[in-house]
């Protein structure tokens, strides 16, 4: 799940199958211009285990933000990566 806040708090969680090792998440802040979405900072953190949480914040100036998460799951013989998007 995905909580963003106007603020620029943001808590992720995954809760995934047993056999995975680890959880990487990538959370990047997104602002809003001309011409789309663009990539402002990015933080990220790893996991061990099937579950795994993350919460931080960004510093957010004047203009439209989201966040796009990436949570990467890593087993003994593989990987899968799934991209969130969520609106401030």
């Amino acid at each position: 799940s995905i909580t963003f806040l106007a603020s620029g708090i943001f808590f992720v969680d995954l809760s995934a199958s047993d056999d995975v090792e680890s959880i990487q998440f990538t959370v990047e802040l997104q602002k809003k211009g001309l011409f789309g979405y663009s990539t402002v900072e990015t933080l990220s953190k790893s996991c061990a285990g099937s579950y795994g949480s993350y919460s931080d914040s960004f510093d957010l100036g004047s203009g439209t933000y989201r966040i796009k998460v990436t949570y990467e799951v890593f087993t003994a013989n593989d990987s899968e990566s799934v991209v969130k998007y969520k609106e401030a």
